[in-house]
């Protein structure tokens, strides 16, 4: 736990000195708020637009931070050699990756955090009238995302360039949110080939969108059932990547 703890706490402050990470914050923080401002032009359900809006390019932004910079926290220590240096010293190979996992997922936190500051900030600003506890189950699920998607990044990682890490859970994370719609789609295909891929893609691929809380604010439908739903795919699908990352990694040679 003390190797774990280490490469973590390295791994978060290594992050914090990344300045392409404190421009895409930037640029988050500007289209969150860019999303509540335009949510004002229309004449009717202001709060419902300016929230749907503003979730939508949160989740957006954390999903584009978490797959563009945790693409390369493993293939960069790779590809500059200085893994080489990190395993020679009492480390195994899953701590290594479960040190940068942890550690990175500490900045996610920490950004999710700040955001959703920022967000009800802004909505107090404007004179909107929220339920803060619906606003903590929406960024719960985001998180509970997040650890997903990256550990399916880290999963690609390990054997693949960031460019195709990138790639690849893009891919993932695209179809995660739209193979229920798919599934729905095939029901009308005459083709058995499409179909067939389509149900295996289903079966094989995470569900993201049970993770997808943002009318919760204005329709209040997560239930307890859902939710420990969601918490405990979360979790599965996490340790699973992880698991075979580790089995992946602890085969190459950097030599």
């Amino acid at each position: 736990m003390k190797n774990i703890f280490i490469i973590s706490q390295n791994t978060f402050r290594e992050l914090l000195r990344n300045r392409v990470l404190y421009a895409l914050l930037f640029f988050a923080a500007f289209l969150i708020i860019l999303m509540i401002v335009l949510g004002q032009l229309s004449f009717t359900e202001q709060f419902r637009l300016s929230v749907s809006l503003g979730l939508a390019s949160i989740h957006m932004c954390m999903a584009a931070l978490t797959i563009f910079i945790g693409g390369s926290i493993v293939y960069r220590e790779i590809d500059k050699l200085t893994i080489l240096t990190v395993l020679v010293r009492p480390l195994s190979r899953a701590q290594f990756l479960m040190g940068k996992y942890i550690g990175f997922l500490q900045l996610m936190f920490v950004f999710a955090l700040g955001f959703f500051t920022l967000f009800s900030l802004s909505l107090s600003f404007m004179g909107f009238n929220y339920n803060l506890i619906d606003f903590a189950i929406v960024f719960f699920g985001m998180c509970l995302e997040v650890m997903v998607l990256l550990a399916v990044t880290i999963l690609f990682s390990t054997f693949s360039a960031s460019f195709l890490t990138i790639i690849f859970t893009l891919c993932f994370f695209f179809i995660g949110h739209w193979s229920e719609s798919l599934y729905e789609l095939i029901k009308g295909s005459y083709d058995p080939g499409y179909s067939e891929v389509i149900k295996l893609a289903h079966i094989l691929l995470p569900n993201l969108e049970v993770f997808n809380w943002r009318l919760q604010p204005m329709e209040s439908f997560v239930t307890a059932a859902s939710f420990g739903k969601a918490v405990v795919l979360s979790l599965l699908w996490t340790a699973c990547c992880m698991q075979g990352a580790t089995l992946i990694f602890r085969k190459r040679d950097f030599a």
